[in-house]
């Protein structure tokens, strides 16, 4: 069977990447069918409010409307079909660990870290090993909300950013 040139795109090792309900899975080729990784891709518009929501701690803080705008935006040209590529990162997030965390410790920039606690992505153990590499720079913890802070509580995501760089 022939792969569409979006899915070719993605190709890599004969490897698909898909992200489905908040989880990476890897398709091999010739395995099940094969344009799966499409399909999920075509559908993710479907369940994206309500996978935004199953990993925030206040998920009624996200408004119907901010799932209508972020669906838009997902939507626009095609964008959900680049999500398997986007995803990308978490495997170069390992592959280039040094690079990464290099440039946050010798950065000239001004570092400050704001982490929710209730974070099941981006939980609270990664945000103070990466505050460990770089101790001088402040450090917010706040309690009550999950991976969209900025959606969940924006009042007091901008008090604790002007906070940590001297505004408030």
């Amino acid at each position: 069977m022939t792969f569409s040139p979006a899915l070719a795109a993605f190709e890599s090792t004969g490897r698909y990447v898909a992200v489905g309900r908040h989880r990476l899975f890897v398709v091999e080729r010739g395995e099940g069918p094969t344009l799966l990784l499409m399909d999920v891709c075509a559908r993710f518009p479907g369940f994206y409010g309500p996978g935004l929501r199953s990993i925030m701690k206040r998920p009624e803080a996200f408004s119907a409307e901010d799932e209508a705008i972020l669906t838009e935006l997902l939507v626009h040209d095609d964008g959900h079909l680049r999500l398997p590529a986007l995803s990308g990162y978490m495997r170069e997030r390992y592959v280039h660990r040094d690079r990464w965390i290099g440039a946050l410790t010798r950065s000239f920039a001004i570092v400050s870290f704001v982490w929710a606690q209730d974070d099941p992505i981006a939980n609270l153990d990664l945000g103070r090993e990466l505050h460990a590499l770089v101790p001088a720079a402040p450090f917010v913890e706040l309690d009550g909300v999950g991976h969209f802070l900025i959606f969940e509580d924006p009042d007091r995501v901008a008090a604790a950013v002007l906070r940590v760089v001297g505004c408030a």
